[in-house]
């Protein structure tokens, strides 16, 4: 990835962040959310589809490392990797 745009893409995910934020009393993580929600904040931060994928296949590449290296030494992290693993895929697939 360029550092432009990772600069970019940690830009509009700060943009997000906020927005839910203000809305919750609290940051919810984009994975945690529905698909339709996702959508959504995709498209009020101004990101193209390309960006989103090209965010979406880091967020895979860095559970897919992240699962086995921690699956013993730390269960939390090895069961967020694979929520993300499997909201990843998931949206991929429809």
């Amino acid at each position: 990835m360029l550092a432009e745009d990772l600069a970019a893409f940690v830009g509009a995910l700060r943009r997000i962040e906020t927005s839910g934020a203000r809305r919750t009393g609290r940051g919810v993580p984009l994975a945690d959310r529905d698909a339709p929600a996702r959508e959504r904040y995709r498209v009020a931060a101004g990101i193209d589809a390309a960006t989103w994928a090209r965010g979406r296949g880091w967020a895979l590449s860095v559970a897919l490392i992240q699962l086995p290296y921690y699956r013993t030494t730390n269960p939390p992290l090895a069961v967020n990797s694979r929520h993300v693993i499997r909201t990843v895929l998931g949206e991929i697939a429809t």
